[in-house]
């Protein structure tokens, strides 16, 4: 319960920091099994913090993740950051995805070549497996 309760934490603080993120570049920051991804962003998604957009600028009906304002601002208070919290950020579609997704996937790749070559793997924020 604990490692649900971890990924879910993480998951939103990723959002929060870059954005929108696909299920992919949050398994590669993250640590994350990509089913792992689905299944935690699914119940984020009933619980009404985070929605899905889609990323028509990739091949196939490919969907990202994106905080609700009532999630960012969650987070932001969990993050020690409610009180500078600014509701006008969120409450727009997310504005040039195209670029914030490139942003993200150019410094996700990093993270997974640097991975790769050192022979390491990450498992979140404590460097546990993360699989959940």
């Amino acid at each position: 319960m604990a490692e649900w309760y971890e990924a879910k934490k993480e998951i939103l603080q990723s959002l929060y920091r870059y954005r929108e993120m696909s299920p992919q570049q949050l398994s590669i920051l993250l640590g994350y099994q990509q089913a792992s991804i689905y299944r935690v962003g699914s119940e984020l998604q009933k619980q009404g913090w985070v929605s899905s957009v889609l990323l028509p600028f990739l091949k196939g009906n490919s969907k990202g993740y994106t905080l609700t304002l009532s999630g960012a601002k969650e987070v932001a208070y969990l993050c020690g950051e409610g009180d500078e919290f600014s509701a006008r950020l969120w409450t727009d579609v997310p504005r040039q995805l195209e670029h914030s997704y490139g942003t993200n996937e150019f410094f996700v790749r990093l993270i997974q070549t640097e991975l790769e070559l050192s022979g390491r793997r990450t498992g979140g924020v404590d460097g546990n497996t993360g699989y959940i």
